[in-house]
């Protein structure tokens, strides 16, 4: 397992895509400053990370939250298997979170309607 952190790895990925931090968390829509408190012991959070992947789907999951393998999907041998499930499971996230936010915009609704028979 690599030695360096969370945050360390998402700033040499950050790097390897030509972006600053910045950049990197405009683009995946997270935070001014997420790069460095999940340096800070933050939590790289379920909805961070399948922002990230949804931006940059060839990033390898187990590089970046296990420091293992290779930094890109395809390793030189094109050895997947453990990559596609990772991906599917990311992919499976971003649906969840959408739907998550889809019901969410539904409650919000009917919360709205049932105020305003309340009145």
């Amino acid at each position: 397992m690599s030695e360096n952190t969370i945050s360390e790895r998402l700033r040499e990925f950050s790097q390897s895509e030509g972006l600053n931090n910045r950049q990197f968390e405009i683009r995946c829509g997270l935070y001014n400053g997420y790069v460095k408190d999940v340096g800070k012991g933050s939590r790289v959070g379920i909805d961070n990370l399948a922002s990230i992947v949804e931006q940059f789907p060839h990033l390898s999951l187990n590089w970046l939250l296990l420091g293992q393998g290779p930094m890109h999907l395809v390793d030189e041998r094109g050895d997947q298997n453990s990559e596609k499930k990772l991906l599917a499971l990311c992919q499976s996230l971003i649906c969840l979170k959408d739907k998550k936010e889809s019901v969410m915009g539904e409650l919000a609704e009917t919360i709205r309607e049932l105020s305003q028979k309340t009145k």
